[in-house]
């Protein structure tokens, strides 16, 4: 698998994480969105991405769940412009 390649599947094993656990409270689906930043973490290779999550792992350790909310829907709708059109 190449890099954009990874990249691409991450980006949506987030977006899934995101999606798939929207329903749950706040601080449960947080835990679950920082489980998986932290998992993507340790196997993506590219500084970008490695930037982003640990953006995104920092904003919920700090409780900014609102800007953690906002980074994942810039994401979407990112991940939506590159990919699907």
């Amino acid at each position: 698998m190449t890099e954009s390649e990874q990249t691409r599947a991450d980006t949506l094993t987030l977006l899934l994480a995101y999606r798939i656990n929207k329903h749950l409270p706040a601080t449960l689906l947080m835990k679950k969105i920082r489980q998986c930043c932290e998992i993507l973490l340790g196997r993506t290779h590219e500084l970008v991405m490695i930037n982003a999550y640990r953006k995104i792992i920092s904003a919920i350790y700090d409780r900014r769940f609102a800007e953690v909310t906002i980074m994942l829907h810039m994401t979407e709708d990112n991940y939506r412009k590159v990919y699907l059109s």
